[in-house]
């Protein structure tokens, strides 16, 4: 099997074979804190910052290199051109097996949030 980019994905430069991806256009965290009977204040942070999904297949070297990007801006860029630059809050790694190919292949799933 090896890898075939869907598209020619990329993560700050590395190819990724994108699988799946989603979004949430409206995203936002909110706290409420009560000072007293009579005052309230409301913290909101990520005024509607896009957060997104990526998951896809890596093979080689390509997948210490984006496990590596964690907690930094790298820019995204899919079929369509670039998707601007995505601050990577998480990224979860699945090990897969393929007898077709002696690199080591993995399934990434990334949490992105748009800068």
């Amino acid at each position: 099997m090896g890898i075939t980019p869907s598209g020619n994905w990329t993560i700050g430069g590395t190819a990724i074979a994108v699988e799946r991806d989603s979004r949430d256009e409206e995203a936002k965290h909110t706290e409420i804190e009560i000072i007293d009977a009579t005052t309230t204040v409301i913290h909101t942070a990520g005024s509607k910052s896009q957060r997104r999904t990526i998951r896809g297949m890596v093979q080689g070297s390509d997948i210490a290199t984006i496990c590596g990007y964690k907690n930094t801006t790298q820019a995204l860029v899919s079929p369509w051109g670039s998707q601007g630059n995505y601050y990577i809050t998480d990224v979860k790694r699945e090990d897969v097996q393929d007898i077709s190919t002696t690199d080591e292949l993995a399934r990434l799933t990334l949490e992105l949030i748009k800068q």
